[in-house]
């Protein structure tokens, strides 16, 4: 399915929006959690050492307490622990952590709350990373994130947006209060300079 013609028709229009944003295009959605289905980690991979059972891993997670912290990150999703598995924890999208171990597939981290555990590297971002300084843009139109998509962030008409991965027809975006998420290129339009403003384009 092709997407739109952005200046045929207000971006405003009711429920089919998703559709003519090219809604039936293959796109990143968010991954599933462990009610879902997803298995649980593997303590051996993410620890690096061997874990015989819970109760080691704890007392190992104690000792990682300890350590300097190496990152900090960002939850990019709500996430919610699998009731079997106690090392796991739970979030809310926007949460930052400080990440302790980041080797694994699953990352050891501490929250706010300082309880510390294991947390998806998927459903996470590291709050370091450095965006290229060319990589902004501002909504054309206003656009409402659809419900059930998590993965998607909503646009105000004018916001300036940090891109970070203009791959696809769905670019990621990270908003100024800092949630990340999906959102349709279509209605985006590249700045090549950080900060231009929406009068100059």
């Amino acid at each position: 399915m092709q997407l739109r013609d952005s200046s045929s028709r207000s971006a405003t229009d009711g429920a089919d929006q998703h559709t003519r944003c090219g809604k039936g295009e293959k796109k990143t959605i968010a991954p599933e959690t462990n009610s879902s289905g997803q298995p649980a980690p593997d303590l051996e991979e993410v620890c690096g050492f061997s874990v015989s059972n819970k109760k080691f891993f704890f007392k190992n997670i104690l000792a990682l307490q300890r350590k300097p912290v190496v990152s900090r990150a960002r939850a990019r999703f709500d996430y919610v622990a699998s009731p079997d598995d106690p090392s796991e924890l739970s979030f809310k999208r926007g949460e930052i952590f400080d990440v302790l171990d980041s080797s694994a597939k699953w990352w050891i981290v501490k929250k706010a709350d300082a309880s510390t555990g294991i947390v998806p590297s998927n459903f996470v971002r590291s709050c370091d990373r450095k965006l290229d300084s060319r990589c902004q843009a501002k909504a054309l139109y206003n656009y409402q994130a659809a419900p059930g998509q998590p993965e998607e962030v909503s646009l105000t008409k004018g916001e300036i947006l940090d891109v970070l991965d203009d791959s696809g027809k769905w670019w990621e975006v990270r908003k100024a209060c800092g949630w990340e998420g999906l959102a349709p290129s279509n209605y985006l339009r590249r700045l090549v300079t950080p900060g231009v403003l929406a009068e100059a384009l």
